[in-house]
């Protein structure tokens, strides 16, 4: 099935979100995807967009980071089983992994790194060289705003939050379209 399902309605039902934004979604995806993969290269979770520039951001914040078009949010849960603390921990240092937050302690994640090696990889650390590739291109900004103390088996309400920095547009409420920035 479709790995990275965009939820268009939600996504862009407030305004547009910016080229840049845009592609490096497409470019995290496909590298989350190839992070996430099994040893085998069968997939273990999906990514769903729920939000980008939409009517509840322009809503609730409308000077906000999402209201220029530069934020994406989105959930993830399991192919195989219930989505577990575990899995958002590991999604997060993946996240982490391909963002400027990437210098964060790495021990703070050596257990959910050794889970992942045995959950999915027969015990050998997955990451390649398009990790470093990526964040070489983009600069992304990470938040974890999934609930940690409540069970994360439905991906409601828990999300990531995900800022592509370097932006040279945004989109004008008031023209209602993507314009450039000085």
């Amino acid at each position: 099935g479709e790995i990275y399902v965009r939820d268009v309605g939600e996504l862009g039902n407030g305004g547009d979100i910016t080229r840049l934004t845009a592609d490096v979604g497409e470019a995290l995806f496909a590298e989350l995807e190839d992070m996430t993969e099994g040893e085998w290269g069968g997939d273990n979770y999906r990514f769903r967009v729920t939000a980008g520039n939409d009517s509840y951001h322009q809503g609730i914040s409308p000077n906000s980071k999402h209201t220029k078009g530069w934020k994406l949010d989105f959930t993830v849960t399991r192919i195989d089983k219930p989505t577990t603390a575990n899995d958002i921990k590991w999604i997060e240092f993946c996240l982490k992994s391909l963002s400027d937050n990437f210098y964060e302690p790495i021990a703070n994640y050596f257990d959910i790194i050794e889970w992942a090696e045995n959950e999915f990889y027969g015990g050998v650390y997955p990451f390649d060289n398009s990790v470093k590739t990526f964040r070489n291109d983009y600069s992304i900004e990470v938040r974890n705003e999934y609930n940690e103390a409540q069970k994360v088996s439905t991906t409601t309400g828990g999300h990531f939050d995900i800022l592509i920095k370097n932006q040279t547009q945004q989109w004008n409420k008031e023209l209602k379209e993507i314009e450039d920035i000085s």
